[in-house]
């Protein structure tokens, strides 16, 4: 039995919420190489009017504007050779479409066509396959979350989960072979929001629950090795959610972060030693970091504002992170252990990092 298409529609309403506020084996033989020389951080910001895409290098010189466009610019995600960015954009008042565009903000192309009379639509949270050649990302056209796939162009657009319930937030496997994404096909009681981990190969086939728990799970990532999962969860009576980690086939749940408060955005050091994620304290939030056992807690921010969206730079040596320690939404780079602070954008704006 399907969601109903009342509380489907509630559901679309709130990945719009968030997306306004938060703003196998490779099909090649070989991935494509990493940029030689760091790219910047991309990030949003409505400086100008609306919500742009933006960069700026990790000492906070060239900041370049990359879109300008009347509609919201939102998620931008860079191809893993540094060379292209995907994002989305609002198309019309209730309708998002993926676009793409060079590293410096050229060749802007439409590659998803929501149709403009729905008053439901949206292809949104797009991500690159390890190799490049391919985006997933996550589509409302047949009226509920699905994940689907296309080729770096836009062609062979594909739902891969093909369900009547919401699919949503996926994630490539390194090896490309796998796709994680959260799904609620399971959930009992439409009044109750059940969300799990599921995996899918490349070409969705073999969907599988991973974490099978009547809580909440969600917000799972990959380790840079593809071994283990880290991802968020409501469980076990506890209302505050926690960071969890699995074994790539759902084994070995547990709980890293055992905390009384509000672990969310687990990101993986790109060693997978460490594990980078916000913590709510005293009604504001904290970036910490963990061994990936749940080790070794260290509080990096310890600042009464808050500080969120943690973002491993720099092969592990760097994090930058969103703050509101200023007044308004900034981003900020600082080295892994807490030290060298700095504001990178300093603007009356409001500047946001986008995990996904």
């Amino acid at each position: 039995m399907g969601v109903g298409r009342s509380f489907t529609r509630k559901l679309l309403a709130v990945g719009i919420s968030i997306i306004s506020g938060l703003v196998g084996s490779c099909v090649g033989p070989f991935p494509p190489a990493p940029p030689t020389v760091f790219p910047g951080i991309l990030f949003v910001s409505d400086r100008d009017g609306n919500d742009e895409i933006y960069v700026v290098n990790l000492d906070g010189s060239g900041l370049a504007r990359l879109t300008s466009d009347p509609g919201t610019d939102a998620l931008p995600k860079r191809s893993p050779d540094g060379e292209r960015v995907a994002f989305i954009r609002v198309t019309n008042p209730s309708c998002m479409d993926v676009y793409v565009m060079n590293d410096d903000g050229s060749g802007q192309t439409r590659l998803t066509y929501s149709p403009v009379t729905e008053p439901n639509c949206g292809n949104v949270r797009p991500v690159w396959s390890p190799d490049g050649r391919s985006i997933a990302f996550q589509s409302f056209r047949d009226n509920n979350w699905e994940i689907y796939s296309m080729e770096e162009d836009g062609a062979g657009q594909t739902n891969l989960t093909n369900t009547s319930y919401w699919d949503s937030t996926p994630d490539w496997s390194p090896s490309g072979a796998r796709i994680l994404f959260g799904s609620l096909r399971e959930m009992i009681d439409p009044d109750q929001l059940n969300e799990e981990v599921f995996v899918m190969n490349a070409d969705g086939s073999a969907q599988t629950n991973l974490t099978n728990n009547p809580g909440y799970d969600t917000s799972a990532r990959w380790s840079p090795d593809g071994t283990r999962i880290a991802f968020e969860s409501y469980r076990d009576g506890n209302p505050n959610p926690q960071i969890y980690v699995m074994n790539a086939d759902g084994s070995g749940q547990t709980n890293l972060s055992r905390s009384p408060t509000y672990d969310t955005a687990p990101q993986w050091s790109p060693d997978g030693t460490k594990i980078a994620f916000a913590r709510r304290i005293d009604y504001s939030s904290e970036i910490f970091v963990m061994n990936s056992d749940g080790s070794g807690q260290i509080n990096l921010t310890n600042h009464p504002a808050s500080d969120s969206a943690p973002l491993w730079l720099l092969n592990g040596g760097k994090l930058a992170f969103m703050s509101n320690r200023d007044g308004n939404w900034e981003i900020y780079v600082m080295n892994a252990d807490g030290s060298g602070l700095s504001n990178l954008t300093n603007n009356a704006a409001s500047d946001r990092l986008s995990l996904w």
